[in-house]
């Protein structure tokens, strides 16, 4: 994912280094793992044991991104709630993230506890990708201490739901670029926005 911040600065780009979490057997033991290679858990680290190398490096992650597409939603609030715990003395921990589709509502995710929510204004729901400005809204007033996000795809290649730029600016970012929640636009993916550079756009 590529994110474009709300900025005074044109180009910013914001890149966040997320794990997807979607439909997975892991139990508590696998999350601990996950979390523990992160490099900056604080007291979870001692759950580790023996030590585990590092999937990505020295790349740290910043978090955890809920990618629910189909299928049950069982247990995801449990699991957003556990991974919320994992912080330390000083409030620090994973950040929590959501890439819904933009049907509202979504019951599986709990209010208080992420802090992004990336609404897909792509995919198979008509009516979401007719009006993605209400779409929007709506996630937007149900998740005030979230910054709610675009999800946008950079190329008519991937999806029928493609957004050139004037009318994205023109119907929807021009009205909700001074909403106190709105964070920007997530480009989805990073393949075709270099083939297209739509994030680097003007108006995007």
């Amino acid at each position: 994912m590529a994110f474009r911040r709300r900025s005074c600065i044109p180009a910013a780009l914001a890149v966040f280094f997320l794990l997807l979490a979607g439909q997975s057997t892991a139990g508590e033991e696998q999350t601990a793992v996950i979390w523990g290679r992160h490099g900056d858990e604080g007291t979870l680290r001692r759950r580790l044991f023996p030590p585990l190398l590092r999937p990505f490096g020295n790349a740290a992650v910043d978090g955890i991104d809920f990618f629910i597409d189909r299928g049950s939603g069982d247990h995801y609030d449990e699991l957003a709630r556990k991974l919320y715990s994992y912080r330390n003395n000083k409030g620090k921990g994973v950040m929590l993230t959501a890439t819904p589709r933009c049907r509202f509502p979504d019951r599986r995710l709990e209010k208080a506890l992420f802090a992004r929510i990336h609404v897909r204004m792509f995919g198979d729901d008509v009516n979401c990708t007719a009006a993605p400005r209400e779409s929007w809204e709506k996630w937007a007033a149900a998740y005030p201490a979230s910054q709610v996000y675009l999800g946008l795809v950079a190329s008519s290649e991937q999806d029928p739901g493609y957004l050139s730029p004037k009318p994205l600016y023109y119907t929807l970012v021009m009205y909700i670029r001074d909403r106190l929640n709105y964070g920007g636009k997530m480009i989805w993916d990073r393949y075709y926005d270099k083939k297209t550079d739509y994030s680097i756009g003007k108006l995007i």
